[in-house]
């Protein structure tokens, strides 16, 4: 995953056994007045979001 601010920008690798880990970023993946871009969400991707009833308020794709 690439995450980008105005200064920096990151790269966070996400393998299933540090998910509790990313939990922290809840706040800024739900926070409807920060924009979110994704890139290149396969289908499989679709299907978890739609799955779990989850995914970014608002975005880019």
């Amino acid at each position: 995953m690439q995450i980008s601010t105005r200064s920096h920008d990151y790269l966070v690798d996400t393998p299933l056994e540090l998910r509790s880990d990313l939990q922290c970023l809840n706040t800024v993946f739900t926070d409807p007045n920060i924009v979110k871009v994704s890139l290149s969400i396969r289908s499989s991707q679709t299907k978890t979001l739609s799955k779990y009833k989850t995914g970014p308020l608002q975005g880019f794709t």
